[in-house]
């Protein structure tokens, strides 16, 4: 597969990530269903993202060496839309195919 279909199927794989338009809010239970009033904070982001990232792992979406990274970065950015969402990204500085050297994973 060409770089350019990669990319488009890393972005569309991770579209599935974006289900509102406003910032990650977090249930009274602080799990990674976000409907509540208060903004999820830094970890709950970072035990989410590890929970669907090993859940695509599991999946064989992605490779399951990628359970075994911790992230490289956390912060909030602005979506194409112009709203804020919290952008986690893993990165496999050992892998070989330049596509694959690096897991973003985005939460509205």
């Amino acid at each position: 597969m060409s770089k350019l279909v990669l990319n488009a199927l890393t972005f569309a794989i991770l579209q599935l990530f974006l289900f509102s338009n406003s910032v990650a809010m977090a249930d009274a239970g602080g799990s990674c269903h976000f409907h509540g009033r208060k903004e999820a904070n830094e970890e709950t982001i970072i035990r989410c993202a590890a929970h669907h990232r090993n859940r695509l792992a599991k999946k064989g979406t992605i490779d399951s060496l990628w359970t075994s990274l911790n992230h490289e970065t956390l912060d909030k950015v602005t979506s194409p839309k112009g709203k804020p969402e919290w952008r986690i990204v893993y990165a496999h500085p050992a892998a070989t195919d330049e596509s694959k050297k690096k897991l973003f994973m985005f939460f509205p």
